[in-house]
């Protein structure tokens, strides 16, 4: 049980160091004038594109180190679950901001993370991509051990 408990901890915290890393690696790259539509609080389609992917690659690798300290699926299952809850929660939270007013300029970072607002497909989007990647990588991590045991059990010439 504590197995099984850690794996779900230490997956989501791989994932959200990798989501986190993302955003702080984009922004910079990006700058304001990249990361936000002009005039607005609005994320750009290159942002939330990139966004999607590296927070896709984030839950594959939650979910596969999951899997390794788990040696079970149940734990995978049950962080993509949590996951998907917080998700979707946090997406219809989003739906219910007001929409935000135009910045005074170009908007800092603090602004935009406290006044901006995702699109409604980017945030449902989310929800959907973190549990699919945590369960793509707990069964890729399964595969690759079912595969070691197929290579260790094959009797040599």
């Amino acid at each position: 049980m504590g197995r099984a408990i850690l794996s779900v901890v230490v997956g989501y915290v791989v994932m959200a160091i990798i989501v986190a890393c993302t955003f702080g690696v984009l922004m910079a790259i990006l700058g304001a004038d990249g990361t936000y539509k002009p005039g607005t609080y609005w994320t750009t389609n290159t942002f939330n594109a990139i966004v999607l992917a590296g927070g896709t690659v984030g839950a594959v690798i939650g979910g596969f180190i999951c899997m390794l300290i788990a040696k079970s699926q149940r734990p995978v299952h049950v962080l993509a679950g949590l996951v998907l809850l917080i998700g979707l929660a946090s997406a219809v939270m989003n739906m219910g901001k007001p929409d935000p007013t135009p910045p005074a300029g170009v908007p800092t970072f603090e602004e935009g993370s406290s006044r901006g607002k995702e699109p409604v497909w980017f945030s449902f989007t989310i929800a959907i991509a973190g549990p699919v990647g945590l369960l793509i990588g707990g069964r890729l991590r399964r595969s690759m051990s079912r595969d070691t045991v197929d290579a260790a059990t094959v009797p040599s010439n």
